[in-house]
């Protein structure tokens, strides 16, 4: 975090300055309920909610020294890729941070990038993202070798009293070339985020991972003893998203040096993740708000669709089929408005014309 703030210093003495405002924070009572970071998005929730573009969380940035592991919004996943593939391996020469993440984390969906993980509740992006709808990011070097040899969770010195800066200094990153790894994909980050004159958010990977998970949604109905075809507006939703979306990377390749349409596609692209939030949040759960990528009851995150997932294993034994169909046009409606409001033709002309 200080070697981002000195980096970013040295680039404002020497004349630079972010097309967009760049806000360095640090978070008390993390592990008290994420109390400092809650109380801030809860304060300034409207202004984050109206201009927020993006939140990137360094928490445990150096867990270990063999590859960086991500977790994200997928919008921001294809910028995440193109700074991977820019910055070197600390250790390994002629090799990226991309190259060893994808030795370390495979994507059996996308053979040809390594896997980003889905965003959980465990840190301080939480009220950002979940709250809010705030595309977020999560980053940190992990021990993926001996993670996967010893079946190991996270870094074996995590919250003791061994966790020490002569530990890190004699076991993980004797020169800090991990930290400073870490400090560089920051950086890049939030250049990218800051400078293009375009938002570097894609919405091609979501609209797929969004319909990849309602297509076994739809196997798991069929499971069940409900009859019916409940889950066909859901589907319906679904691609209707991906049509959308499609049409508005049209509209985003045609803008151009176009001030006006590139603002109006800005503020679509900014506020597209944050019409998957409902006001009254998940069944139970007024603080999460997310109601496409939120953590489920038993906090997996590879299963989107929290509200619909978690009710269906009850379906077969409880009288909870009145609250799923609530929960499906909840989620659909959700779909249907974010597809609406990316719209970027007017009249059948196109945003940019």
């Amino acid at each position: 975090m200080m070697e981002i703030a000195r980096v970013l210093g040295e680039q404002l003495k020497a004349g630079w300055l972010p097309r967009r405002t760049i806000k360095l924070c640090g978070w008390d009572g993390e592990e008290f309920n994420l109390i400092g970071s809650v109380e801030y998005v809860e304060e300034f929730y409207a202004k984050l909610r109206d201009g927020a573009v993006s939140y990137i969380n360094i928490d445990s940035a150096v867990a270990g020294n063999y590859s960086l592991q991500t977790s994200a919004s997928p919008l921001l996943h294809e910028m995440m890729f193109d700074v991977h593939k820019r910055v070197d391996d600390p250790y390994v020469q002629d090799m990226t941070v991309f190259d060893k993440a994808l030795l370390a984390y495979k994507d059996k969906n996308y053979p040809d990038t390594h896997r980003i993980y889905n965003l959980g509740a465990g840190s301080d992006y939480f009220a950002f993202y979940q709250f809010v709808g705030i595309p977020s990011i999560d980053i940190g070097y992990r021990q993926a070798d001996l993670d996967k040899l010893y079946n190991t969770t996270y870094y074996p010195m995590y919250h003791t009293l061994h966790d020490t800066v002569y530990w890190m200094e004699n076991f993980v990153d004797k020169e800090y070339k991990i930290h400073a790894t870490v400090a560089k994909v920051g950086v890049q980050y939030l250049l990218q985020l800051a400078d293009l004159p375009l938002l570097p958010l894609d919405g091609e990977r979501y609209a797929q991972g969004i319909n990849r998970s309602l297509a076994a949604l739809d196997k798991k109905f069929k499971g069940t003893k409900v009859k019916g075809n409940e889950s066909a507006h859901l589907l319906e939703a679904g691609i209707m998203l991906k049509e959308k979306l499609d049409k508005l990377k049209s509209c985003v390749s045609n803008v151009k040096n176009d001030p006006i349409s590139l603002r109006m596609i800005n503020d679509k692209l900014m506020q597209l993740e944050k019409g998957f939030t409902y006001p009254n949040g998940l069944p139970g759960k007024p603080q999460i708000r997310h109601y496409i990528m939120a953590p489920s009851s038993n906090y997996k995150t590879e299963y989107p669709f929290p509200a619909i997932n978690d009710l269906l294993p009850k379906v077969n034994v409880t009288d909870t089929w009145k609250e799923i169909r609530r929960q499906i046009t909840i989620t659909a409606s959700l779909l249907d408005g974010v597809s609406s409001a990316i719209e970027c033709e007017f009249n059948n002309k196109p945003l940019y014309l």
